[in-house]
Protein backbone atom coordinates (compact mmCIF):
# COMPACT_ATOMS: atom_id res chain seq x y z
CA UNK A 1 0.00 0.00 0.00
CA UNK A 2 2.81 2.38 0.87
CA UNK A 3 4.44 1.67 -2.49
CA UNK A 4 1.19 2.39 -4.32
CA UNK A 5 0.80 5.69 -2.46
CA UNK A 6 4.36 6.72 -3.31
CA UNK A 7 4.03 5.83 -7.00
CA UNK A 8 0.70 7.59 -7.52
CA UNK A 9 1.27 10.67 -5.33
CA UNK A 10 2.79 12.75 -8.11
CA UNK A 11 0.20 11.92 -10.84
CA UNK A 12 -2.60 12.74 -8.40
CA UNK A 13 -0.88 16.02 -7.54
CA UNK A 14 -0.60 16.88 -11.24
CA UNK A 15 -4.31 16.24 -11.74
CA UNK A 16 -5.14 18.47 -8.78
CA UNK A 17 -2.94 21.27 -10.09
CA UNK A 18 -4.41 21.04 -13.58
CA UNK A 19 -7.96 21.19 -12.20
CA UNK A 20 -7.22 24.24 -10.05
CA UNK A 21 -5.72 26.04 -13.05
CA UNK A 22 -8.62 25.07 -15.31
CA UNK A 23 -11.23 26.27 -12.80
CA UNK A 24 -9.36 29.54 -12.27
CA UNK A 25 -9.10 30.21 -16.01
CA UNK A 26 -12.87 29.84 -16.32
CA UNK A 27 -13.25 32.54 -13.67
CA UNK A 28 -10.63 34.82 -15.26
CA UNK A 29 -12.85 35.10 -18.34
CA UNK A 30 -15.79 36.43 -16.30
CA UNK A 31 -14.63 37.71 -12.90
CA UNK A 32 -17.78 39.82 -12.60
CA UNK A 33 -19.86 36.65 -12.67
CA UNK A 34 -17.65 35.22 -9.93
CA UNK A 35 -18.30 38.36 -7.86
CA UNK A 36 -22.04 37.77 -8.32
CA UNK A 37 -21.60 34.20 -7.11
CA UNK A 38 -19.62 35.33 -4.06
CA UNK A 39 -22.42 37.78 -3.25
CA UNK A 40 -24.97 34.96 -3.36
CA UNK A 41 -23.21 33.21 -0.48
CA UNK A 42 -24.54 36.02 1.78
CA UNK A 43 -21.32 36.05 3.81
CA UNK A 44 -19.43 39.15 2.67
CA UNK A 45 -21.35 42.10 4.11
CA UNK A 46 -19.22 44.90 2.63
CA UNK A 47 -20.26 45.13 -1.02
CA UNK A 48 -17.19 47.22 -1.86
CA UNK A 49 -15.05 44.13 -1.16
CA UNK A 50 -16.78 41.80 -3.62
CA UNK A 51 -14.45 42.68 -6.49
CA UNK A 52 -11.35 42.31 -4.33
CA UNK A 53 -12.57 38.96 -3.00
CA UNK A 54 -13.10 37.69 -6.56
CA UNK A 55 -9.60 38.79 -7.58
CA UNK A 56 -8.02 37.28 -4.46
CA UNK A 57 -9.56 33.84 -4.84
CA UNK A 58 -8.89 33.68 -8.58
CA UNK A 59 -5.23 34.56 -7.99
CA UNK A 60 -4.93 32.12 -5.08
CA UNK A 61 -6.49 29.29 -7.05
CA UNK A 62 -4.35 29.65 -10.14
CA UNK A 63 -1.20 30.23 -8.09
CA UNK A 64 -1.92 27.11 -6.03
CA UNK A 65 -2.61 25.10 -9.18
CA UNK A 66 0.72 26.11 -10.71
CA UNK A 67 2.50 25.35 -7.43
CA UNK A 68 1.06 21.83 -7.43
CA UNK A 69 1.78 21.34 -11.10
CA UNK A 70 5.41 22.45 -10.76
CA UNK A 71 5.97 20.50 -7.51
CA UNK A 72 6.84 23.74 -5.73
CA UNK A 73 8.76 23.29 -2.48
CA UNK A 74 7.95 23.04 0.36
CA UNK A 75 5.64 20.44 -1.16
CA UNK A 76 3.69 19.43 1.94
CA UNK A 77 2.92 23.07 2.74
CA UNK A 78 1.36 23.44 -0.71
CA UNK A 79 -0.85 20.42 -0.06
CA UNK A 80 -1.88 21.79 3.33
CA UNK A 81 -2.92 25.11 1.71
CA UNK A 82 -4.89 23.23 -0.96
CA UNK A 83 -6.66 21.17 1.67
CA UNK A 84 -7.43 24.25 3.74
CA UNK A 85 -8.94 26.06 0.75
CA UNK A 86 -11.11 23.05 -0.12
CA UNK A 87 -12.36 22.71 3.46
CA UNK A 88 -13.08 26.46 3.62
CA UNK A 89 -15.14 26.51 0.43
CA UNK A 90 -16.96 23.30 1.27
CA UNK A 91 -18.07 24.87 4.54
CA UNK A 92 -19.20 28.05 2.74
CA UNK A 93 -21.17 26.09 0.15
CA UNK A 94 -22.87 24.01 2.84
CA UNK A 95 -23.78 27.16 4.80
CA UNK A 96 -25.13 29.08 1.79
CA UNK A 97 -27.02 26.03 0.53
CA UNK A 98 -28.62 25.38 3.91
CA UNK A 99 -29.52 28.92 4.93
CA UNK A 100 -29.78 30.91 1.67
CA UNK A 101 -30.79 28.39 -0.99
CA UNK A 102 -27.56 28.65 -3.00
CA UNK A 103 -28.07 27.32 -6.53
CA UNK A 104 -24.66 27.76 -8.15
CA UNK A 105 -21.41 27.45 -6.21
CA UNK A 106 -19.44 29.53 -8.75
CA UNK A 107 -16.59 27.00 -8.80
CA UNK A 108 -16.51 26.70 -12.59
CA UNK A 109 -17.36 30.18 -13.83
CA UNK A 110 -20.15 30.09 -16.41
CA UNK A 111 -20.48 26.31 -16.06
CA UNK A 112 -23.24 26.02 -13.47
CA UNK A 113 -22.63 23.56 -10.65
CA UNK A 114 -25.16 22.89 -7.93
CA UNK A 115 -24.04 22.89 -4.28
CA UNK A 116 -24.55 19.14 -3.81
CA UNK A 117 -22.37 18.27 -6.81
CA UNK A 118 -19.81 20.87 -5.75
CA UNK A 119 -19.52 19.46 -2.24
CA UNK A 120 -19.07 15.94 -3.67
CA UNK A 121 -16.40 17.28 -6.04
CA UNK A 122 -14.58 18.97 -3.17
CA UNK A 123 -14.68 15.79 -1.06
CA UNK A 124 -13.08 13.85 -3.92
CA UNK A 125 -10.40 16.54 -4.28
CA UNK A 126 -9.78 16.54 -0.52
CA UNK A 127 -9.29 12.76 -0.70
CA UNK A 128 -6.80 13.28 -3.55
CA UNK A 129 -4.86 15.84 -1.49
CA UNK A 130 -4.76 13.40 1.45
CA UNK A 131 -3.62 10.62 -0.90
CA UNK A 132 -0.74 12.74 -2.19
CA UNK A 133 0.24 13.79 1.31
CA UNK A 134 0.35 10.16 2.49
CA UNK A 135 2.38 9.21 -0.54
CA UNK A 136 4.95 11.97 0.03
CA UNK A 137 5.10 11.63 3.79
CA UNK A 138 7.75 8.93 3.79
CA UNK A 139 9.53 10.07 0.63
CA UNK A 140 12.74 12.02 0.50
CA UNK A 141 12.28 14.73 -2.13
CA UNK A 142 14.79 14.71 -4.96
CA UNK A 143 17.40 17.43 -4.43
CA UNK A 144 16.97 20.63 -6.44
CA UNK A 145 19.34 23.49 -7.04
CA UNK A 146 18.53 26.87 -5.60
CA UNK A 147 18.23 28.26 -9.11
CA UNK A 148 15.58 25.71 -10.07
CA UNK A 149 13.57 26.41 -6.92
CA UNK A 150 13.72 30.15 -7.64
CA UNK A 151 12.63 29.52 -11.24
CA UNK A 152 9.58 27.57 -10.07
CA UNK A 153 8.58 30.28 -7.60
CA UNK A 154 9.04 32.92 -10.30
CA UNK A 155 6.89 30.94 -12.74
CA UNK A 156 4.12 30.45 -10.19
CA UNK A 157 4.13 34.12 -9.20
CA UNK A 158 4.24 35.26 -12.83
CA UNK A 159 1.22 33.17 -13.83
CA UNK A 160 -0.70 34.31 -10.75
CA UNK A 161 0.20 37.92 -11.56
CA UNK A 162 -0.99 37.60 -15.16
CA UNK A 163 -4.27 36.07 -13.96
CA UNK A 164 -4.70 38.89 -11.45
CA UNK A 165 -4.04 41.55 -14.09
CA UNK A 166 -6.36 40.00 -16.66
CA UNK A 167 -9.13 39.56 -14.08
CA UNK A 168 -8.75 43.13 -12.84
CA UNK A 169 -9.00 44.58 -16.35
CA UNK A 170 -12.05 42.46 -17.18
CA UNK A 171 -13.74 43.21 -13.85
CA UNK A 172 -13.28 46.97 -13.77
CA UNK A 173 -13.42 47.86 -17.45
CA UNK A 174 -16.32 50.14 -18.33
CA UNK A 175 -19.19 48.52 -20.15
CA UNK A 176 -20.40 50.30 -23.33
CA UNK A 177 -23.49 51.42 -21.44
CA UNK A 178 -21.40 52.99 -18.71
CA UNK A 179 -19.18 54.74 -21.24
CA UNK A 180 -22.19 56.19 -23.08
CA UNK A 181 -23.65 57.37 -19.78
CA UNK A 182 -20.38 59.04 -18.78
CA UNK A 183 -20.22 60.89 -22.10
CA UNK A 184 -23.84 61.99 -21.88
CA UNK A 185 -23.38 63.22 -18.34
CA UNK A 186 -20.25 65.15 -19.32
CA UNK A 187 -22.13 66.85 -22.13
CA UNK A 188 -24.89 67.85 -19.72
CA UNK A 189 -22.35 69.25 -17.29
CA UNK A 190 -21.08 71.69 -19.91
CA UNK A 191 -24.39 73.52 -20.08
CA UNK A 192 -25.88 73.12 -16.62
CA UNK A 193 -25.21 73.74 -12.94
CA UNK A 194 -22.91 71.48 -10.89
CA UNK A 195 -24.33 68.03 -10.26
CA UNK A 196 -25.25 66.70 -6.82
CA UNK A 197 -22.73 64.25 -5.31
CA UNK A 198 -25.20 61.39 -4.64
CA UNK A 199 -24.60 57.90 -6.10
CA UNK A 200 -27.51 58.23 -8.53
CA UNK A 201 -26.29 61.59 -9.85
CA UNK A 202 -24.28 60.11 -12.71
CA UNK A 203 -27.42 58.89 -14.52
CA UNK A 204 -29.34 60.86 -17.11
CA UNK A 205 -32.07 58.68 -18.60
CA UNK A 206 -34.02 59.38 -21.77
CA UNK A 207 -37.40 57.88 -22.62
CA UNK A 208 -38.43 56.70 -26.09
CA UNK A 209 -40.31 59.97 -26.64
CA UNK A 210 -37.30 62.11 -25.73
CA UNK A 211 -38.09 62.93 -22.10
CA UNK A 212 -34.91 63.51 -20.10
CA UNK A 213 -34.59 62.48 -16.46
CA UNK A 214 -31.51 63.84 -14.69
CA UNK A 215 -31.31 61.96 -11.38
CA UNK A 216 -28.94 64.55 -9.93
CA UNK A 217 -31.74 67.13 -9.79
CA UNK A 218 -35.22 66.71 -8.39
CA UNK A 219 -37.14 63.75 -7.03
CA UNK A 220 -37.70 60.38 -8.70
CA UNK A 221 -38.83 56.85 -8.03
CA UNK A 222 -36.01 54.56 -9.20
CA UNK A 223 -36.62 50.84 -9.65
CA UNK A 224 -33.50 48.66 -9.27
CA UNK A 225 -34.05 45.54 -11.34
CA UNK A 226 -32.17 42.56 -12.72
CA UNK A 227 -33.11 41.38 -16.21
CA UNK A 228 -32.95 37.72 -15.17
CA UNK A 229 -34.74 38.02 -11.82
CA UNK A 230 -38.20 36.41 -11.70
CA UNK A 231 -39.18 38.52 -8.70
CA UNK A 232 -38.21 41.67 -10.62
CA UNK A 233 -40.39 40.59 -13.54
CA UNK A 234 -43.33 40.04 -11.20
CA UNK A 235 -42.92 43.56 -9.78
CA UNK A 236 -43.25 45.39 -13.12
CA UNK A 237 -47.09 45.50 -13.27
CA UNK A 238 -47.16 47.25 -9.88
CA UNK A 239 -44.44 49.66 -11.00
CA UNK A 240 -46.34 50.42 -14.21
CA UNK A 241 -49.32 51.52 -12.11
CA UNK A 242 -47.25 54.42 -10.75
CA UNK A 243 -47.25 55.95 -14.23
CA UNK A 244 -51.01 56.41 -13.99
CA UNK A 245 -50.63 58.89 -11.11
CA UNK A 246 -48.17 61.55 -12.40
CA UNK A 247 -50.09 64.24 -10.51
CA UNK A 248 -49.07 62.89 -7.09
CA UNK A 249 -46.10 60.58 -7.73
CA UNK A 250 -42.58 61.53 -8.88
CA UNK A 251 -41.46 60.23 -12.28
CA UNK A 252 -40.54 56.54 -12.37
CA UNK A 253 -37.35 55.30 -14.04
CA UNK A 254 -35.34 52.11 -13.79
CA UNK A 255 -31.74 50.98 -13.51
CA UNK A 256 -31.34 47.42 -14.72
CA UNK A 257 -28.50 44.90 -14.42
CA UNK A 258 -28.15 42.90 -17.64
CA UNK A 259 -25.95 39.81 -17.13
CA UNK A 260 -25.92 38.96 -20.84
CA UNK A 261 -26.59 41.03 -23.99
CA UNK A 262 -30.23 41.12 -25.01
CA UNK A 263 -31.58 40.14 -21.59
CA UNK A 264 -33.05 43.60 -20.91
CA UNK A 265 -34.94 43.70 -24.21
CA UNK A 266 -36.38 40.28 -23.47
CA UNK A 267 -37.29 41.55 -19.99
CA UNK A 268 -39.15 44.51 -21.54
CA UNK A 269 -41.14 42.27 -23.86
CA UNK A 270 -42.05 39.70 -21.22
CA UNK A 271 -43.11 42.23 -18.59
CA UNK A 272 -44.56 45.07 -20.66
CA UNK A 273 -42.32 47.54 -18.82
CA UNK A 274 -43.69 51.02 -19.63
CA UNK A 275 -41.14 53.23 -17.86
CA UNK A 276 -37.69 54.23 -19.18
CA UNK A 277 -34.88 52.06 -17.92
CA UNK A 278 -31.13 52.58 -18.05
CA UNK A 279 -29.07 49.52 -18.96
CA UNK A 280 -26.19 49.00 -16.51
CA UNK A 281 -24.87 46.16 -18.65
CA UNK A 282 -23.06 43.44 -16.71
CA UNK A 283 -21.60 45.92 -14.20
CA UNK A 284 -22.70 43.98 -11.13
CA UNK A 285 -20.31 45.81 -8.79
CA UNK A 286 -22.18 49.06 -9.50
CA UNK A 287 -25.62 47.46 -9.34
CA UNK A 288 -25.04 45.69 -6.03
CA UNK A 289 -24.28 48.98 -4.27
CA UNK A 290 -27.79 50.23 -5.03
CA UNK A 291 -29.80 47.21 -3.91
CA UNK A 292 -30.45 45.46 -0.60
CA UNK A 293 -29.74 41.75 -0.33
CA UNK A 294 -31.71 40.88 -3.46
CA UNK A 295 -33.50 42.87 -6.16
CA UNK A 296 -35.97 44.35 -6.77
CA UNK A 297 -35.68 47.59 -4.82
CA UNK A 298 -37.63 50.81 -5.22
CA UNK A 299 -35.81 53.93 -4.07
CA UNK A 300 -37.12 57.44 -3.58
CA UNK A 301 -34.23 59.52 -4.93
CA UNK A 302 -33.78 63.23 -4.39
CA UNK A 303 -30.90 65.13 -5.96
CA UNK A 304 -28.97 61.91 -6.63
CA UNK A 305 -29.37 60.36 -3.17
CA UNK A 306 -31.83 57.68 -2.00
CA UNK A 307 -33.86 58.98 0.94
CA UNK A 308 -36.05 55.89 1.36
CA UNK A 309 -36.21 52.39 -0.13
CA UNK A 310 -38.65 49.50 -0.38
CA UNK A 311 -37.31 45.97 -0.88
CA UNK A 312 -38.81 42.76 -2.24
CA UNK A 313 -42.51 43.71 -2.49
CA UNK A 314 -43.20 46.95 -4.34
CA UNK A 315 -45.88 49.05 -2.57
CA UNK A 316 -49.18 49.45 -4.39
CA UNK A 317 -49.70 52.90 -5.92
CA UNK A 318 -52.30 53.91 -3.34
CA UNK A 319 -50.09 52.73 -0.47
CA UNK A 320 -47.13 54.65 -1.89
CA UNK A 321 -49.20 57.83 -2.26
CA UNK A 322 -50.46 57.46 1.31
CA UNK A 323 -46.90 57.03 2.58
CA UNK A 324 -45.71 60.14 0.75
CA UNK A 325 -48.60 62.19 2.11
CA UNK A 326 -48.03 60.93 5.63
CA UNK A 327 -44.25 61.37 5.65
CA UNK A 328 -43.78 64.49 3.57
CA UNK A 329 -47.11 66.12 2.94
CA UNK A 330 -47.10 64.93 -0.69
CA UNK A 331 -44.58 64.59 -3.51
CA UNK A 332 -44.27 66.78 -6.57
CA UNK A 333 -42.94 65.84 -10.00
CA UNK A 334 -39.17 66.16 -10.21
CA UNK A 335 -39.15 69.45 -12.10
CA UNK A 336 -41.23 71.18 -9.43
CA UNK A 337 -38.57 71.01 -6.71
CA UNK A 338 -40.42 68.94 -4.06
CA UNK A 339 -39.69 69.26 -0.35
CA UNK A 340 -36.71 67.50 1.20
CA UNK A 341 -37.54 64.08 2.65
CA UNK A 342 -36.07 63.48 6.06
Amino acid sequence: MRRLLQVTARPVELLLGAFFVFAALLKVQHPGLFAVQIYEYHVLQNKDLLGFAALFFITLEIGLGIALFLDLRPRLLTLVVAQGMLVFFTGLILYAWTFHGLKDCGCMGEVRMGPGVSILKNLVMMACVAWSWLGYRHQQPAPETTGRIVDKWAAALAVAGVALGASYIELYKKSPATSEQTNETAAADETSAPRAPGPFSRYVIESEIGERFDLSRGTYLVALLSATCDHCMASVPTLNEYLLRPDVLPPLVGLCYEPSPGALEEFRILTGMAFPCYNLGNDFLTFVKFIGREPPRLSLVRDGTAVHSWDDEMPAADALIAWLERETGGAEPAAEAPPVFE
